[in-house]
C-alpha cells in the first residue's frame, strides 16, 4: 500500500483520471476484453458479480471512441432496468472527456462524437423495429419477460444490420431458457461468428465483499442455484427432477394404444398437490 500510495501521489489529477478510465491492460481481466477478429455475437454467460455490465460498457465505449459503431440499441428486462444498467453503465464507464449526454425525451445517449445509444425495453418489442443498428446490447436476458422476450430478441437481431452488425448478450444461466440454449448451440456450431465468455463470481472477488461471497458459497455451493448464480453453469435439468439428463423421447411409429391418466387435485389449499396428467403410448415393438 505504501508503494501504491507513493506512485499514485506522484500523478496529477488529469493523470489519475486517465488511469481510472483505462481498461485494456490496466483494470480488465483477460476474459473481460472483447473477442478479437470478426464476430457477430458475443455471449457473456457467467455467475452473478462476475462484472458483466462493466465489461460490456467498457468495450462499447472503446468501440464508440474508435469510430467502429455509431448506432446502438440496448435493453435490460424493463425500462427502469435499462436505464439503471445500460444507460448508467455507459455513463459510468466513459472517460471524463467522453461522457455521453442523456436526452430523456428521446430515451437515448448522445456521445461527443455523435454516436447514439437508444434505450428500449423488451416489454414494448415493437419499438425496436424502427432502427438501423450496428450494435445491440441485450442485458440480463435471463430476466426478460417470457411473453415478449422472443419478439424483442428477434427485433433486435433484425434491426442490427449495418456496419459490423454486432450483438452483445450478457446474462446469468437459467435452465431451459430457449434463447440462451439457442445461443450456446450457435457458439458450438460456429465459434468464429459466435463467441462465448463463461465465468464464476469467484473470479471477481477483489471487487466484492469477501464475507458475503463466503456466506453465499457456504449456503449454495453444489445446489442448482449455486451452480447457476455462483459458477455460471448452464443446467439441463432442475435439482431433484424425476428425469435427469439422458432421458429421451422417441416418436411412435405405429401406435397400438394411447392412455391418458389424470390424478385430480381434491383440495385447493396453498400446500395441496397439483393435478397430474400423464400420456402414455404403446408402440408395436
Amino acid at each position: 500500500h505504501d508503494v501504491l500510495d507513493e506512485v499514485l501521489g506522484a500523478l496529477s489529477n488529469v493523470e489519475l483520471a486517465a488511469l481510472g478510465s483505462a481498461w485494456d491492460g490496466v483494470w480488465a481481466r483477460p476474459k473481460q476484453l472483447a473477442p478479437e477478429g470478426d464476430w457477430l455475437v458475443w455471449l457473456l454467460l457467467t455467475g452473478r458479480g462476475w462484472g458483466k455490465t462493466m465489461t460490456v460498457a467498457r468495450n462499447i465505449i472503446a468501440m464508440v471512441q474508435a469510430g467502429e459503431i455509431r448506432e446502438i440499441g440496448m435493453a435490460a428486462q424493463n425500462d427502469v432496468k435499462t436505464y439503471d444498467v445500460n444507460v448508467c453503465g455507459l455513463i459510468d464507464a466513459a472517460p471524463p472527456r467522453f461522457v455521453p449526454e442523456w436526452i430523456d425525451s428521446e430515451a437515448k445517449l448522445v456521445f461527443p462524437n455523435g454516436a447514439q445509444a437508444y434505450a428500449f425495453t423488451p416489454e414494448a418489442p415493437a419499438n425496436i423495429r424502427s432502427k438501423n443498428l450496428d450494435l445491440a446490447w441485450m442485458s440480463e436476458l435471463q430476466s426478460w419477460p417470457e411473453t415478449t422476450r422472443k419478439e424483442a430478441y428477434l427485433n433486435f437481431k433484425f434491426a442490427t444490420r449495418v456496419g459490423k452488425a454486432r450483438t452483445i448478450v450478457d446474462c446469468t444461466p437459467k435452465k431451459g431458457h430457449p434463447i440462451i440454449v439457442k445461443l450456446l448451440k450457435a457458439v458450438e456450431k460456429n465459434p468464429v461468428l459466435y463467441r462465448a465468455t463463461r465465468g464464476s463470481m469467484r473470479e471477481n472477488l477483489a471487487h466484492l465483499a469477501p464475507a458475503a461471497v463466503a456466506a453465499l458459497i457456504e449456503e449454495f455451493e453444489g445446489t442448482s442455484e449455486g451452480r447457476e448464480e455462483l459458477d455460471g453453469d448452464m443446467l439441463d435439468t432442475a435439482e431433484g427432477a424425476l428425469f435427469q439428463g439422458g432421458f429421451t423421447r422417441r416418436a411412435v411409429t405405429r401406435r397400438v394404444r394411447s392412455v391418458i391418466s389424470i390424478d385430480p387435485a381434491v383440495t385447493k389449499r396453498g400446500g395441496s398437490d397439483l393435478t397430474g396428467i400423464i400420456r402414455g403410448e404403446l408402440d408395436v415393438d
